[in-house]
């Protein structure tokens, strides 16, 4: 097999792997000589794969890793090409697996981009690049791919090419429906009428963003699917997998997504564009993601730029209390659809319930049999009684054996639609030397019981020594550092869902107020960090106008922080609990840093405190 012959090298590979399998005893390496290698998925093999967090279903695999022990790919600089419907790398159930030095990209990316001409309130005028195949048929745009079809226009975002990345507060368009009238003005360019400006309610707020046309000359990139269909490499149920120096240049899904697999490198993993392709993205989803993962996870000098979702997230599900067998047996199931098949728990682990609505704790119990009923629902023997310990309360259980320790040190994130580092970890998490400029919060402590229903709580947090660069100029987190649990209903006495959050030592250079917001926390500090204002982008309407805000945080400490430039207003608000357990020392923040503003009330839901 030869680079640069524009043959197909799935069937080479596919046969060489299951070579690989049959091998006994000591390691196996795969080299490859630089160069470009074309995959297809006519005669890849196929294999019914349930990858957390993206789409299921019978994948063609380019590279199916399965089962294999002391196994490595070395590209050798390769470029890895595919073309249409192909999952590049599957691995599940492997050891000591190492995957280096090679790129993955497609030759027709899953979305389109197109250079905005004139917006109005009726229309908006499009221009397409060749690079961007699509046809209007019965007043419909569709575009078209490799083996695919679409006229899928939700979750439309404008790029703007001087900045990078998405343009100052663009939102998600074309919410609604899909029935969006278009009309072709020539070969290249298409008006669409109607619904450009029709970026979700804040229901919730019971308000509306601020009307926002697009800009001409700048880029609208339209994502062609909302599948998830084929993340760049996905590990299941495995150990000790090393991904070094591989760049992610495109991939219908996630970049790296991993679950229920213990110790994990990955250094060097690059989500970026690919250098002189004119793209404004570079993957339709996260960059790196990781569910149920436990040991060690490494994070190191990694890069996530024009993505169109968050940088990293770690996390664990919730699986919802759905029947009660017997006292000691019950029925747990998932939510959402990307869940479906999930391993969500095997015996020997330990669950921890929770209260369904305010996240507070119940009890834990160890699992002693699992009896899968499909993908959706699995019965539960635990080892001890538990229908009486939950009573009636509608619950939530999260697996707590399967929590990593996570390590993110020397990474750059800028310039996706999304967030940065999202955190739900109960294992020792240190995010230590990084740069983070993106769409959203720099970084999210969450949990919920809701849409992805991500657990869970964190229990030892340090953010230390990064720099935080104009981020949340878009509408995604509360401030740059977002510290909460999404939850609907409060309980009064419930302990903190978060617990042991350092922040210390970081410089964070911003043109909006908000630098934290912190809601049901404990063993909260916030140190030695240095705040500078920027002239990068006004400040924002819909912002929280606090830099600190603080609700129901038990025992914060806030010493020794400066705010250089002009300071908000009121630097910090806090509710009464959180301001008699609170010591706030040594800080240069504000006129008014001395008597903290307290609050009376809060919408829990809303993109801000309400005072």
């Amino acid at each position: 097999m030869r680079p640069g012959t524009g043959q197909d090298a799935v069937p080479v590979v596919n046969r060489v792997l299951r070579q690989a399998a049959n091998v006994a005893g000591g390691s196996v390496r795969l080299e490859f000589a630089a160069g470009r290698y074309d995959f297809w998925p006519d005669r890849a093999g196929e294999r019914y794969c349930a990858i957390s967090n993206n789409t299921n279903g019978f994948k063609a695999i380019a590279f199916p890793l399965i089962g294999l022990r002391d196994f490595e790919i070395d590209g050798g600089g390769a470029a890895f090409v595919f073309h249409g419907l192909v999952n590049p790398f599957i691995i599940e159930r492997c050891q000591h697996i190492t995957l280096h030095d090679f790129s993955i990209n497609w030759e027709r990316p899953f979305y389109s981009q197109a250079l905005i001409l004139a917006a109005t309130d009726e229309y908006v005028d499009l221009a397409f690049d060749e690079a961007f195949p699509h046809e209007v048929v019965n007043e419909r745009l569709y575009f078209i791919g490799e083996g695919w079809r679409s006229n899928f226009l939700c979750s439309s975002v404008e790029f703007d090419p001087r900045l990078g990345g998405p343009a100052y507060m663009a939102r998600d368009y074309y919410e609604a429906s899909n029935n969006v009238r278009a009309v072709a003005l020539d070969k290249c360019r298409v008006r669409l009428f109607g619904g450009y400006d029709g970026h979700k309610v804040q229901k919730s707020a019971g308000r509306r963003p601020a009307h926002h046309l697009p800009r001409p000359g700048n880029m609208l990139v339209m994502k062609n699917d909302t599948a998830r269909t084929a993340p760049g490499i996905a590990i299941s149920a495995s150990r000790r997998v090393t991904v070094a120096q591989v760049e992610l240049y495109h991939a219908c899904g996630m970049g790296l997504v991993a679950e229920k697999t213990p110790d994990l490198v990955v250094r060097r993993v690059n989500a970026r564009l690919p250098p002189g392709s004119g793209r404004m993205v570079s993957l339709n989803a996260d960059a790196l993601h990781f569910v149920n993962c436990a040991g060690q996870i490494r994070v190191e000098e990694c890069v996530s730029e024009y993505q169109l979702d968050d940088a990293l997230n770690i996390h664990g599900n919730y699986l919802f209390v759905t029947g009660r067998r017997d006292e000691r047996t019950l029925e747990l199931g998932v939510r959402h659809h990307e869940q479906e098949g999930f391993d969500g728990c095997g015996p020997g682990d330990v669950l921890e319930f929770h209260h369904q609505h305010s996240l507070r704790s119940l009890g834990q119990a160890g699992v002693e049999a699992v009896e899968v009923i499909n993908g959706r629902y699995r019965l539960v023997r635990f080892d001890r009684p538990v229908a009486a310990l939950l009573g009636a309360t509608p619950a939530v259980a999260e697996n707590i054996s399967w929590a990593a320790d996570l390590t993110i040190t020397g990474c750059r994130a800028v310039a996706n639609r999304g967030r940065g580092f999202l955190i739900k970890s109960r294992g020792k998490t240190v995010i230590r030397g990084n740069t983070v400029s993106t769409g959203g919060a720099a970084i999210v402590l969450e949990g919920k019981s809701s849409g992805f229903c991500e657990s869970g709580p964190v229990r030892d947090v340090l953010i230390e020594d990064n720099d935080f660069v104009d981020c949340k100029r878009g509408p995604w987190g509360r401030a740059v550092i977002d510290v909460r649990p999404l939850i609907d209903r409060i309980d009064p006495e419930a302990p903190g869902y978060h617990r042991g959050v350092r922040i210390c030592n970081n410089r964070i250079r911003t043109f909006d107020p908000g630098i934290l917001a912190a809601f049901c926390v404990e063993a909260l500090e916030f140190r030695d960090n240095l705040i500078e204002r920027t002239a990068t982008f006004p400040p924002k309407a819909e912002s929280m106008p606090y830099t600190l805000a603080l609700y129901r945080v038990r025992n914060a400490r806030i010493t020794g922080n400066e705010c250089r430039g002009a300071a908000g207003e009121t630097p910090w608000i806090m509710d009464e609990g959180s301001a008699r357990t609170a010591t706030v020392t040594g800080n240069r923040l504000g006129p008014r840093e001395t008597e903290p503003r307290r609050l009376k009330a809060v919408t829990l839901m809303d993109e801000q405190f309400e005072p």
